[in-house]
């Protein structure tokens, strides 16, 4: 909060969390920039900042590696500190296995594109009702015309006289039929609409239908741009290891031990730099002496 307002945002608290700059009339709500930027997932990610693992070096493709010993060494110890605590975060969210967590990719990119499909059928419908709009207030405004037409279609100087009328009440009702039969579920509005010839009902009721599908897509961006970045968590998680796996070839050597290999390292490590502490100490307070 403190960084957007050096910056020279305005915060507002609320329900939602929301910023406006000095160039801005009114606030944006975070939530609207996608699913990464609501409060919680704000909140979340600064919570977990710590459990965020780096990326696989690729040693065998590094110009820098193949110039450098020491670099070379220093990217080994680094692939394997991160392959570690990448398997460390793979089983803390759950998984006892690769496999597990490949079903679970899986499973998240079949239900990302089933939801891209339903925003595009709802997408596809709102804008045939704005198109079909203007075919149906025509067949309102030419109805009596084609009325008198239909009961009277052997006269020929009232269909002469009305030609362009009824003409374009068929052309347009061609249209609605269309529009019918590729969503059948708005039938009964439009046909009960036409027949009464009542253009408030039908043109309130399509526009109330129209705002639904909005608040329905909305819905749906929100989902899938969750399980989106929930995808590319995971899937972050699994191309270090595969990239490791690739790094050392046909696991022969067990990924598991070389990675358990690489923990007890560090926590000697971590013993030999409390001792040196510990001596430093030590000598401190005989010199205090």
């Amino acid at each position: 909060m403190k960084i957007m307002g050096d910056f020279d945002y305005e915060v507002k608290e609320g329900k939602y969390i929301a910023f406006k700059n000095k160039e801005q009339q009114r606030f944006t709500r975070a939530k609207t920039i996608g699913a990464n930027y609501t409060e919680d997932s704000i909140k979340n990610r600064i919570q977990n900042k710590d459990k965020e693992v780096g990326n696989i070096i690729d040693i065998k493709s590094s110009k820098k590696v193949k110039s450098s010993k020491s670099y070379e060494n220093w990217a080994t110890m680094h692939n394997l500190k991160t392959t570690s605590e990448t398997m460390v975060l793979i089983h803390e969210k759950g998984y006892a296995s690769i496999h597990e967590l490949e079903k679970d990719l899986s499973k998240l990119s079949l239900n990302s594109n089933d939801l891209r499909k339903e925003f595009k059928a709802r997408e596809l419908e709102q804008k045939r009702i704005k198109e079909i709009v203007k075919d149906l207030q025509i067949c309102v405004n030419k109805q009596a015309h084609y009325d008198g037409y239909k009961k009277n279609p052997n006269d020929k100087i009232y269909k002469m006289i009305n030609k362009k009328d009824i003409e374009s009440y068929e052309k347009a009702y061609a249209e609605i039929e269309v529009f019918i039969k590729q969503f059948p579920h708005l039938k009964n509005i439009v046909v009960n609409g036409l027949k009464q010839n009542d253009n408030k009902f039908l043109f309130k009721s399509l526009n109330n239908r129209s705002k639904i599908l909005q608040s329905e897509m909305y819905t749906i961006a929100m989902k899938h741009d969750e399980m989106k970045a929930k995808f590319e968590k995971l899937n972050n998680l699994k191309l270090n290891i595969d990239q490791f796996i690739g790094e050392f070839g046909e696991p022969k050597k067990s990924i598991v031990k070389e990675i358990e290999k690489d923990r007890i390292q560090r926590s000697k490590n971590v013993v030999i730099k409390q001792e040196k502490v510990n001596a430093k100490l030590k000598n401190s307070n005989i010199e205090l002496r």
